[in-house]
């Protein structure tokens, strides 16, 4: 479980690209929790494994969500080493 919350870790995209391929060597399934306007339980938070913060601002979720998609794809491009991280 990864939680997205501003106390979380920044990470660029090569970190994030190690990330995820750490994960697939473990064979682990990947959650990512997206909160609403007034963010995620404590209890949603104890729960994740990894909190991860795009930045200390506060974005809508609706976006949040076509952002951390174009992250996940662009750190799978970085891990099969395709320059379209640049």
């Amino acid at each position: 479980v990864v939680s997205l919350a501003i106390q979380g870790q920044e990470v660029d995209s090569p970190q994030l690209a190690k990330k995820l391929g750490q994960w697939e060597m473990q064979g682990a399934d990947l959650c990512l929790v997206i909160g609403g306007s007034l963010g995620l339980s404590q209890k949603v938070l104890d729960r994740s494994q990894w909190k991860w913060s795009f930045s200390p601002l506060t974005f809508p979720h609706q976006m949040v969500r076509v952002m951390v998609l174009e992250q996940v794809y662009r750190a799978y491009r970085i891990k099969e080493g395709h320059p379209y991280h640049k």
